[in-house]
């Protein structure tokens, strides 16, 4: 079975160009083979990226513990939002290392900024509610996405989003 999942996954991510469907189809494989890995060793390694892998899977996340203090600090102009990505880009790129499965995501700017975008088209509206001890702080959701690239490179990284503050309920 585990075979099976590598076997699929490995083929979507030597892809050149991604769409949506690609990018759910990736994390989802991905999500299982983490799964599969907690039955195993009877602990979660990938904590970070598993949250990743639900958010593009989920209407609604209301458990972003992995991930709130990142989005603590952008909700407080600490951090900018694409350090979301980034924080995605190497958790992604430590697990494949370790699972020995190649990709083209990293190969170039424009495939990965091609993935990326993708990625934040699957979160785009998908709420990431963020709690402290079971009462909820806010509400973090994507709205959308400024990347665009060309053949030279990035032209322009970042997204816009939306902030509801709960404090008081």
């Amino acid at each position: 079975m585990k075979e099976d999942i590598r076997s699929k996954l490995q083929d979507h991510l030597l892809k050149e160009s991604y769409e949506e469907s690609d990018v759910v189809y990736i994390l989802s494989r991905i999500r299982k083979l983490i799964e599969l890995d907690e039955i195993n060793r009877n602990r979660s390694t990938y904590k970070k990226l598993k949250f990743f892998c639900n958010w593009a899977l989920h209407v609604q996340i209301d458990e972003a513990t992995s991930v709130s203090d990142l989005l603590l600090q952008i909700k407080n102009g600490g951090r900018p939002t694409f350090e979301i990505y980034q924080l995605f880009s190497s958790e992604l790129s430590r697990f494949l290392e370790e699972q020995r499965l190649h990709t083209s995501i990293f190969d170039s700017d424009i495939v990965k900024m091609n993935f990326l975008n993708k990625l934040g088209e699957v979160y785009k509206d998908t709420p990431l509610i963020v709690k402290d001890r079971g009462k909820k702080l806010f509400t973090f959701t994507f709205k959308e996405n400024d990347i665009r690239i060309d053949e030279s490179g990035i032209r322009s990284f970042g997204s816009t989003f939306r902030i509801e503050n709960h404090l008081g309920e």
